[in-house]
């Protein structure tokens, strides 16, 4: 028994993108402007949208999901997203209507390993979704060390 990292999977059934009803920021990421909207990142998780009208009193419009988000960017109409593995572009139409234009598979944008080194870990296994984290935990004779 050692101190060791296991993966947190989410499985394929979540993995849609999809606009939904506002929720509560819970680990904020990267905070993005665009026209009268402001975007923060839910780390893995997706993108919360609120309307900036008015910056003294922002109102929260929704959730646009996009599991394994951790970076964003905006040209023109077009938000450019990760997701899991995958950069997607998708056309913004207020967000709560949006376009898939392209997907461009990445090879390991998601890690496959923990960040920190000279730890063990639970090898991550596909067959259980995809990695979306790694929680720190006891693990019984783990087969990786990074």
């Amino acid at each position: 028994m050692v101190e060791g990292y296991k993966p947190v999977y989410l499985n394929s059934n979540e993995a849609d993108i999809l606009w939904q009803e506002a929720k509560q920021i819970n680990k904020p990421g990267k905070i993005y402007v665009f026209q009268n909207y402001l975007l923060v990142n839910e780390k893995l998780k997706g993108i919360h949208v609120f309307d900036n009208s008015d910056p003294s009193s922002p109102l929260s419009l929704g959730f646009l999901r996009v599991a394994g988000c951790t970076d964003m960017a905006i040209q023109g109409d077009v938000l450019y997203v990760n997701h899991f593995s995958d950069l997607v572009a998708l056309k913004i139409n207020a967000f709560e209507s949006f376009t898939e234009l392209s997907r461009v598979k990445q090879k390991d944008w998601i890690s496959q390993f923990p960040d920190e080194t000279g730890v063990y870990f639970e090898c991550a296994d596909p067959s259980k979704g995809f990695v979306i984290g790694w929680v720190l935990t006891t693990l019984n004779n783990p087969a990786c060390y990074r």
